[in-house]
């Protein structure tokens, strides 16, 4: 639902514009607000990133610094 608001913004009224942004930015900072990340990254969040507290985008930020990790093994050793 909210990826259709997000795509039709222009046709929104200016107050439920607004409101789907602010949405938009705390999703952005909150793993658990983004469904699909979270259910597609479960188990690397719990392989990778159990210790990390929500909020502020310490999950986001800690799968990402985890796939970089991962990602160095994996070319390193394919060299």
């Amino acid at each position: 639902m909210h990826q259709c608001l997000r795509d039709n913004v222009a046709q929104l009224s200016p107050q439920c514009a607004r409101e789907e942004g602010r949405l938009a930015s705390l999703a952005a900072d909150n793993f658990a607000l983004q469904p699909s990340l979270a259910s597609d990254c479960a188990t690397e969040k719990d392989e990778h990133c159990a210790d990390v507290r929500p909020g502020s985008s310490r999950i986001y930020n800690c799968l990402l610094a985890s796939a970089e990790q991962v990602w160095e093994r994996i070319t390193h050793t394919a060299t």
